[in-house]
């Protein structure tokens, strides 16, 4: 049987001699995406504002 102490080293080294070969084989991690322009949110607006007006004109 392998010790406690013998397994935590060998995952320690498992671990870095993965991230070595990873970062080896020139794999990069993706930028941040680039956000699109959001257009013709006015009448979605529009619906809302008349939404609004509605719902306040049934609590008077």
């Amino acid at each position: 049987m392998i010790s406690t102490g013998l397994k935590m080293i060998l995952r320690f080294v498992i671990y870095l001699l993965s991230i070595s070969l990873i970062y080896g084989q020139g794999i990069d991690f993706p930028d941040e995406p680039i956000q699109a322009p959001i257009g013709n949110l006015w009448p979605l607006v529009l619906i809302g504002f008349l939404f609004i007006l509605k719902r306040l004109r049934q609590n008077k």
